[in-house]
């Protein structure tokens, strides 16, 4: 499929080529690298004044794509144009249309893998055509329980969605077998916490049937039978070791068959070495095969881990020997490796593709708006923490989750904006533009009031109901002192863990520490917050600007006037002799420039590796950089049951 796609675009051919792809078809992650190295550079804008604008400022050859038809284009453009219409169902010709158009770019680029149907299918064979091809999933095997669960266990916390269109038929399909009656099968589907959740609960049970003990208060139906079949006895191990299931705390263990060991742990063990190795071996094996052409979805896993694996490292009290500590450094510099190689080949790629799911930070809006416009949301309240990363947010979610049993929590990954600076990357979430559309205010926030509103008048909500506010440091009134009565898109930024970052003068540990003792005594404010906008009907989202990193210091450059913007992670030139002149004095830095999302007149010069423009040997809690830390953030929609 991406072959006859690309064949549409050979290089060096038509300066402008137009392209209707209604479908989505031009979406997919390997496509979009492989045009962007023939040199296309491709525009999705609706509207037409930055759609010019755009055009103007790019080097030719230039990808307009719509998903209109192209006689809707400005006459001038569609006249001088070579003309492209995409179709999925020109691929896919025996599937039914409606569900192959609901699968994501990945899951159609499996789908193109598989043997073809023979004949056409209709709705139902389609249903199970995809679900085997495209998850792996044989409905015809789902009456062996341990099938689901393996398969479960495979997609893990993070995988990508199951389309709605497919999810109901095997929700329907299961819930006929009588081998899952009492099962959650709604929950284990559709959230992703609800499988580590069953398997804790009935691996207690199992517990509590082998041992004659109360292990806990809540007594769940025993449903998964694990001293009956060796098959899932085999599977207990990978569960422990991939974090969907934490061994239980029981003592003695005696009495306990071997292959149950692997479930649990003494009280005086303390479990977190255990976990570190297990992480410190999984991210090496992922980034051992070639990650740096892996997809998106592909790294989201690999960042939860190591989110997981660096806030477990950041733990004053866990002793780890000097060689645990010598792995996690150069695990740091092989994934961040890899990782700018990654972005170097898909950041600027991704940057269109916008819809139904976001990848960058200046996707939020338009993915919110999304959101109202296909009724599933209604008042939106967007809560912007400041400088969080995704470490952070692990930490968080953890004492949240405990704390709030009434939340719905659902999480996604974003990218932030290049370079992860507030005055870009937080401009962009706000205002739902690109850098080099507001290239004038590229070097503070002042104008992110105005920027909230506008993209909301284009979405007919009209000023008086579309709020900004700056929450004071550690401070947290309650809703009806600070929201108007008729807001309907509210902004609110945080600033306090940012402020706790720059203020960690010992390093990162510090930091952790610095954010657990905010979680004790300030965010409970917050959470307040939370829930009153929740109960006043808001769907909250929150989510960061940009991460950060612990890095050292290896000089400060003195430019005088000639730097844009200073920062102890990306310096800003738009003067590239100039940026040279600087980089010759620090070789141990890359240049950032030309991507399409910057402006063209903007270089920016960022320290690689664990470095910061800083007095040599300074340690600083920052950001601004191409670290993994720095870039990945989360995007939480938080509801309530």
């Amino acid at each position: 499929m991406l072959e006859t796609i690309l064949s549409h675009f050979p290089p060096h051919s038509h300066p402008l080529t137009l392209v209707s792809d209604p479908d989505g078809l031009l979406n997919d992650e390997a496509l979009l690298s492989e045009l962007a190295g023939r040199g296309f550079t491709l525009i999705r804008e609706s509207d037409p004044i930055r759609l010019r604008n755009r055009y103007s400022q790019a080097v030719p050859p230039v990808i307009i794509v719509t998903a209109g038809q192209l006689n809707q284009l400005p006459y001038d453009l569609w006249h001088g144009g070579h003309h492209v219409q995409l179709a999925l169902h020109t691929f896919f010709p025996n599937l039914a249309y409606p569900l192959v158009q609901a699968l994501t770019p990945a899951q159609r680029a499996r789908l193109a893998q598989a043997p073809p149907p023979k004949s056409r299918l209709g709705q139902k064979r389609t249903v199970d055509y995809l679900l085997q091809h495209v998850f792996g999933l044989d409905l015809a095997r789902l009456g062996n329980p341990i099938m689901l669960l393996t398969w479960l266990g495979k997609r893990g916390r993070h995988s990508e969605p199951l389309p709605e269109a497919l999810a109901q038929p095997l929700l329907a399909h299961l819930h006929s077998l009588p081998a899952y009656i009492d099962w959650p099968l709604d929950d284990l589907l559709c959230k992703p916490q609800a499988f580590s959740d069953f398997l804790h609960e009935q691996w207690l049970a199992c517990l509590e049937k082998k041992t004659g003990r109360t292990l806990s208060e809540a007594r769940a139906p025993y449903l998964v039978h694990f001293e009956e079949t060796e098959d899932l006895q085999d599977l207990l191990p990978g569960w422990v070791r991939s974090g969907l299931l934490t061994p239980v705390e029981i003592s003695p263990q005696a009495g306990l068959p071997g292959w149950a060991l692997a479930g649990v742990q003494s009280p005086d063990v303390d479990p977190r070495p255990g976990r570190y190795a297990d992480l410190i071996t999984a991210i090496e094996e992922s980034i051992s095969s070639g990650f740096s052409n892996a997809r998106w979805n592909e790294w989201q896993p690999l960042a939860w881990d190591w989110a997981e694996l660096t806030t477990l490292h950041r733990i004053p009290d866990l002793r780890l020997s000097e060689e645990q500590i010598q792995a996690y450094d150069s695990l740091q510099g092989r994934v961040n490796d890899v990782f700018l190689a990654w972005l170097q080949a898909r950041y600027a790629p991704l940057a269109g593709q916008r819809l139904p799911r976001p990848h960058h930070l200046h996707h939020v809006p338009h993915y919110l708006a999304y959101q109202r416009r296909q009724a599933e949301v209604g008042k939106i309240a967007l809560l912007i923490m400041d400088g969080m990363s995704l470490a952070d947010w692990s930490v968080i979610q953890s004492v949240w989750g405990a704390r709030h049993p009434d939340w719905l929590i659902h999480e996604q990954l974003l990218l932030a904006q290049i370079p992860s600076l507030t005055a870009i990357s937080r401009q962009a979430l706000v205002s739902g533009l690109l850098p080099v559309d507001f290239a004038n205010s590229m070097d503070h926030n002042r104008d992110e009031t105005k920027q909230w509103a506008n993209f909301w008048a284009g979405e007919d909500i009209s000023r008086t109901a579309c709020q900004y506010e700056r929450l004071k440091l550690g401070q947290y009134p309650s809703s009806a002192n600070l929201i108007g009565p008729r807001a309907q898109a509210l902004c609110l930024i945080d600033n306090t863990l940012d402020n706790i970052h720059h203020k960690a003068l010992m390093g990162a540990r510090e930091d952790q520490n610095t954010l657990r003792l905010w979680l004790e005594q300030h965010a409970p404010g917050l959470e307040m917050l939370i829930n009153e906008l929740l109960q006043d009907d808001f769907t909250v989202y929150l989510t960061s600007d940009h991460g950060h990193t612990e890095a050292h210091g290896f000089g400060q450059p003195s430019e005088g006037v000639i730097v844009q913007t200073r920062s102890k992670r990306a310096r800003i030139y738009n003067d590239e002799r100039l940026m040279n002149t600087v980089k010759a004095g620090y070789p141990e830095t890359l240049v950032w420039h030309g991507d399409g999302l910057l402006p063209d007149d903007i270089w920016v010069l960022i320290p690689q590796g664990q470095y910061a423009f800083a007095p040599y040997g300074e340690i600083c809690v920052t950001h601004g950089g191409l670290s993994m830390d720095e870039m990945i953030v989360p995007f939480v929609q938080i509801t309530s049951t």
